[in-house]
């Protein structure tokens, strides 16, 4: 009798050491994927949230958690702990290797970490003004000039010319972003190197930039266009871009205009269904922005 109950103690020590070996590799295997793969966290939290994988690796998760639950000894408290961190460390540690194998097979399965380039706004008041702007979601913010402090307090003449409280000049408020719109390229143009000058300057035209406002654009995403031989473009305009990240400005505006191009890089032609653009009509207090967003 003594013999079965040391037999049945030996057998559930090395269970235990079993499943504790299983728990340090899970640690280990999340320390190595977090130093290696710094890139890929944020993408792994927002995987584990909203991927369609989700539902077996819960499953999974709750199949070895219930196990390990039923087959240890320890009193119910610590049983609960210890299954609930189980859980979580299976379910975020698959996602990590799920992600990490996209990663290598297919870079257009995992998400992406996108940052809105070259955001700047110039400001055409009727007369001189102090003007305030913000933008409804600077939690999304980085690089800032004039330096955002809740906002740019400025005082702008009627030439477009901005002061910052120290007197200091500026033509235009510099910022970038993370851009949180995903964009599929479903509607848009395809754009070759040989016309990528030709196209900016026609559509941007059409659109409604003046003659600074398009040579600035067209200086900055020219070469990036030229460099990706092929490319699908896409025009994010006022209406969507106030949707994803709205200005605030007080005063008011008169009329604003919001352009942020999306580019993608293709390996060959690809047909598009074009995408139809408005016409900008300046009056009054204008607010004119410009900016973009290179897409793996």
């Amino acid at each position: 009798m003594i013999i079965i109950k040391n037999s049945n103690k030996k057998v559930k020590n090395s269970k235990k050491k079993v499943i504790s070996l299983i728990l340090i590799i899970f640690l280990i295997l999340l320390i190595v994927m977090f130093i290696f793969f710094k890139g890929l966290c944020l993408c792994t939290l927002l995987y584990s949230l909203k991927k369609v994988f989700n539902p077996l690796r819960i499953v999974f998760a709750l199949v070895v958690s219930i196990v390990f639950f039923m087959m240890n000894s320890s009193k119910l408290f610590v049983k609960v702990i210890k299954s609930l961190l189980l859980f979580l460390i299976i379910f975020i540690v698959l996602g990590i290797v799920w992600i990490c194998f996209l990663n290598i097979f297919d870079n257009n399965c995992v998400d992406e970490v996108l940052h809105w380039d070259k955001p700047i706004l110039y400001l055409y008041p009727d007369k001189d003004m102090n003007v305030l702007v913000r933008l409804e979601k600077d939690n999304l913010l980085m690089t800032t000039y004039p330096k955002y402090n809740n906002g740019w307090d400025v005082y702008v003449l009627n030439d477009g010319s901005i002061y910052d409280e120290d007197g200091k000049y500026y033509y235009a408020l510099y910022w970038d972003e993370e851009n949180i719109n995903k964009i599929d390229f479903s509607t848009g143009f395809y754009v070759e190197k040989d016309n990528a000058m030709k196209f900016l300057e026609d559509k941007l035209s059409y659109i409604g930039l003046n003659d600074r406002e398009r040579n600035e654009f067209i200086m900055y995403w020219l070469p990036k266009l030229e460099d990706n031989g092929k490319s699908l473009v896409y025009f994010e305009l006022t209406e969507e871009r106030e949707l994803n990240n709205k200005l605030i400005i007080n005063p008011k505006p008169d009329s604003m205009l919001r352009i942020s191009m999306h580019i993608k890089k293709v390996n060959k032609k690809i047909s598009i269904k074009e995408q139809k653009l408005d016409t900008f009509v300046r009056r009054g207090f204008t607010v004119v922005e410009w900016g973009g967003t290179i897409h793996k």
